[in-house]
């Protein structure tokens, strides 16, 4: 018996197509998928992929690149310079060290015009490609398939439409959020400071549940090839279901992102590499799910 590589099904060995999500088997140079529970199995199993397979690596580390470039540059623009400038002083005053004042410049929106913005959003650009390359390398590689950077973008190039309705769909979420708290802090007059802080308090946990329960989208919408809109249900379903697993998962990379980010100067650059190694054990507890769910 083998199970299907991509939504888990046991299925007979002479098999040459998955009955329940049509994969093919002849495109599979490996089919079989041994029994993993907990946090530190998926990601032990998730170091040994990506030990044998180190190209999975390879779209995460050219968006490094992408990001690095893009720190370089913003640093460099003056914009950038003035407004920690006037954050220092802003924090000696405070201090009592010294008074400040205003930069009357500083907000002109003509200074956020040039070529510096448009690089910096291109670079950006570049950077969000190439997680998503990472999401889709990361399921070819777990599914046995042949698969290499190249193939992921090209992939991503086609799809990009539907991956920029998910973005913004993300970027609504996230403006409607910021608005919230935006609303709290303007009526924290009205309805008093302390009901506005524990009205923030409460909306911060229900947003944080949200983003945990939201979290792998993308790897789903890679995963199973679908829209935003069908990946965040069958997300939502994934995460309640396998909720302690995945919060181990994600707690013991953080701990991993923490212990790189203490190397100087590259170290938060290093991220991709438990990006990397979370969308191998998220897609692997996945799919260790959908063999588990009712279809």
């Amino acid at each position: 018996m083998v199970y299907c590589p991509r939504c888990g099904l046991e299925v007979e060995g002479e098999a040459d197509r998955c009955p329940r999500c049509g994969t093919e088997f002849s495109h599979v140079s490996e089919a079989v998928r041994p029994e993993r529970t907990g946090a530190v199995e998926h990601l032990k199993y998730a170091a040994d992929v990506a030990r044998r397979s180190p190209r999975v690596f390879i779209p995460g580390a050219i968006g490094a690149v992408f990001s690095l470039l893009s720190g370089y540059v913003v640093e460099s623009w003056d914009v950038y310079q003035d407004f920690m400038a006037y954050l220092w002083q802003l924090f000696e005053a405070q201090a009592g060290m010294s008074p400040v004042a205003y930069a009357s410049d500083l907000f002109d929106y003509t200074r956020f015009l040039g070529w510096v913005p448009v690089a910096v959003l291109i670079l950006g650009l570049l950077r969000w490609a190439s997680s998503l390359a990472s999401i889709h390398l990361s399921w070819r590689i777990l599914r046995g398939e042949m698969g290499d950077a190249q193939s992921s973008y090209r992939y991503i190039g086609r799809n990009l439409g539907r991956f920029i309705v998910a973005s913004l769909w993300t970027a609504l979420f996230s403006f409607l959020a910021g608005a919230v708290y935006v609303v709290l802090i303007v009526g924290s007059d009205a309805i008093g400071f302390e009901a506005a802080v524990w009205m923030g308090l409460l909306f911060t946990a229900a947003l944080i549940v949200a983003v945990f329960l939201a979290g792998p989208v993308y790897i789903v919408m890679v995963g199973d090839d679908v829209g935003f809109m069908e990946a965040l249900r069958l997300t939502v379903g994934f995460t309640r279901r396998r909720a302690m697993s995945y919060l181990g998962i994600t707690l013991l990379l953080f701990l991993v992102f923490m212990g790189l980010g203490l190397i100087p100067r590259v170290g938060l650059y290093l991220s991709f590499v438990t990006g990397a190694l979370e969308n191998l054990a998220v897609s692997d507890l996945y799919t260790e799910y959908k063999r588990d769910a009712a279809w």
